[in-house]
């Protein structure tokens, strides 16, 4: 009976998880996992490595992947070896198997095999849903869902409880507890760790790592499970070198052993005491909200933690973030029952959005502009490992994936040229300026030629696709980013916002953005229907996922039921075709569709 389960959900996995996946795995026998570099990423890497095991492809790299620059620097898959995508909203041809979480996806159609859905987790999609069976434990990955939807007040726990860098077993809870309070202490680990490159040899003997990163090392090195990452993680403390590099002498320094667990909690005491005081942060007390400009000094290892703010400020029902490098996030108090149900941040922004429109479609933004900040990163990394590093770069189908129907070519009058102002259909083959395009973007920037820089630098994005490309936004917590690409048309700064530094036009959103929220609270408090002047905008990038709360409606009574509640009571009646599910918001309802009273 159980092998007939196991073979049924493996094959209804093949027909509507993962496709392709026999053919591919007579394709390839080796793969290079991408992953985001946080714990759902490492997570879902592991997940990934086991459930490609079973196919018997062997996982023999992996690599970390951020959005922004960091996405367009990572290394080159090797010839015959399969890249694998998980854990990020950003995909293109590249990957032949791709899987994330996120609301949205950019390159998704291009995949030979995917899957996504919107969840608290990809490690629990992948681990739960795409995989045969069970990956990872069911409290590891309540765990991992935990953090990285920050569902922090369901479960009762506090700044110190995520901040916690040191385990210790307590015999006066359960194991199921213990493991828990161990997964935050390796979400804390990972966190401040997250950067480091390290020179180890793996627990078991098997795997020599030379200046790689430490949340790639653990990838190669651990089981799914976060048993198996805390005692890797226990054993790099204890025998790994790293490298620093010494960015004004563009060297790496003596090697040094990794911070201990009790090293980390010194220095994070030391950076919550300083932003303590400071003038980088403002907390208005009447609505409750935090505004803080940039992080203060985190050059210490361990130093910056995202929720130290709520610490300090225990109070605040809201944070204004404005990050220098330009980036505006805006989200509520995760310890903190939210008593302003009715405030939707993701809305807010886009109202903040509508009321720049003008100015930001005004901007236009070079390409060649584009490609060259993608890429800045590149350079840090030869620099960093000599210039043989191969990094992928931003390509063709990058382009595509992001800003398709977003190009425009503007000709350049004052040299002669009679071409006219259009459209760039990135599809028309024969278009001589799209050949120009394609043949271009298969090189690094560096690598252009004068001919190539002046004529793709007249095809423009305007700052408005850009920001809305990467900003996006739910009830509970939004981003507005791709500011630093204003400082590439400083003139149009000038004229539109009378300033030419980007950094102001941020000071300006994240004001008009508190102000609007200001509005909103106001309107709450004297019990109006609380709206949003939003003008249609359409928010396109990727945001972490929020928690949702689950209701069953029987016999037009609604009740309030846990997750895996709401499953096992709809499941006879799905497949009867009489369960009918419904999302408004954060709420998942799942009515019976029957006339007759159930008892």
């Amino acid at each position: 009976m159980i092998k007939k389960y196991t073979d049924f959900r493996s094959k209804i996995n093949e027909e509507v998880g993962l496709r392709n996946m026999r053919q591919i795995a007579e394709t390839y026998d080796e793969c290079m996992i991408y992953f985001h570099m946080d714990l759902d990423g490492v997570a879902s890497a592991l997940s990934m490595k086991g459930f490609l095991e079973r196919y018997k492809i062997k996982t023999i790299d992996a690599q970390i992947i951020q959005y922004g620059g960091i996405q367009y620097s990572i290394k080159n898959t090797p010839m015959n070896v399969m890249p694998v995508l998980v854990d990020f909203a950003n995909s293109a041809t590249r990957y032949i198997i791709a899987t994330d979480h996120h609301d949205r996806q950019t390159g998704v159609d291009v995949t030979k095999s995917n899957y996504f859905k919107h969840a608290r987790s990809n490690a629990e999609t992948i681990s739960g849903e795409i995989a045969p069976s069970d990956v990872f434990g069911s409290t590891d990955i309540d765990l991992i869902k935990t953090v990285d939807s920050a569902d922090f007040l369901s479960h009762g726990l506090t700044p110190d409880d995520v901040q916690n860098s040191i385990f210790k077993y307590d015999r006066l809870k359960s194991p199921t507890q213990n493991r828990f309070l161990m997964g935050l202490v390796v979400n804390r680990l990972l966190l401040a760790f997250k950067n480091k490159r390290i020179t180890v040899t793996s627990l078991d003997g098997k795997n020599h790592h030379v200046n790689k990163n430490l949340l790639e090392c653990l990838v190669l090195d651990s089981s799914p499970s976060l048993y198996s990452i805390f005692n890797n993680l226990r054993h790099y403390i204890n025998t790994a070198v790293s490298l620093e590099w010494d960015a004004s002498k563009r060297s790496h320094q003596t090697p040094k052993k990794l911070s201990t667990p009790e090293q980390l909690a010194e220095t994070l005491f030391g950076y919550i005491e300083s932003r303590k005081k400071t003038e980088d942060i403002s907390f208005d007390e009447k609505y409750k909200i935090l505004r803080e400009y940039g992080i203060g000094s985190v050059f210490k290892t361990g130093s910056y933690d995202r929720y130290v703010i709520f610490k300090n400020y225990p109070d605040a029902d809201f944070v204004c973030k404005i990050f220098p490098m330009g980036l505006i996030q805006v989200s509520c108090n995760p310890f903190k029952e939210k008593k302003l149900k009715g405030i939707n941040l993701g809305e807010i922004s886009k109202e903040v959005l509508n009321t720049y429109k003008y100015q930001l479609s005004n901007i236009n933004i070079p390409l060649s502009d584009v490609k060259r900040v993608n890429e800045e990163e590149i350079k840090k990394m030869q620099n960093k490992y000599g210039s043989d590093y191969e990094a992928i770069g931003f390509t063709f189908e990058d382009l595509e994936a992001k800003y398709k129907d977003s190009l425009v070519f503007l000709p350049n009058r004052k040299s002669g040229d009679i071409r006219t102002r259009e459209k760039l259909n990135l599809a028309d083959s024969n278009n001589p300026l799209v050949k120009i395009l394609k043949s271009a973007m298969s090189k690094k920037y560096s690598e252009w030629t004068n001919f190539e820089k002046d004529e793709i630098g007249w095809i423009r994005i305007s700052a408005w696709d850009i920001i809305l490309g990467g900003s996006g936004g739910h009830a509970s917590i939004t981003n507005i980013q791709g500011f630093s690409f204003l400082s590439t048309r400083r003139d149009l700064l000038k004229r539109l916002f009378n300033t030419d530094s980007y950094l102001d036009v941020m000071n300006s959103f994240a004001d008009k953005f508190i102000n609007l929220l200001k509005e909103k609270i106001d309107e709450n408090e004297k019990g109006k229907d609380i709206t949003y002047d939003t003008g249609g905008v359409e928010l396109k990038g990727e945001i972490m996922n929020e928690n949702f709360e689950y209701f069953i409606n029987q016999n037009n009574i609604e009740k309030k039921v846990n997750r895996d509640e709401f499953l096992k009571f709809g499941n006879e009646f799905i497949i009867k075709n009489k369960f009918e599910i419904n999302i408004e918001d954060k709420k998942v309802i799942g009515k019976i569709k029957d006339d007759k009273k159930i008892s």
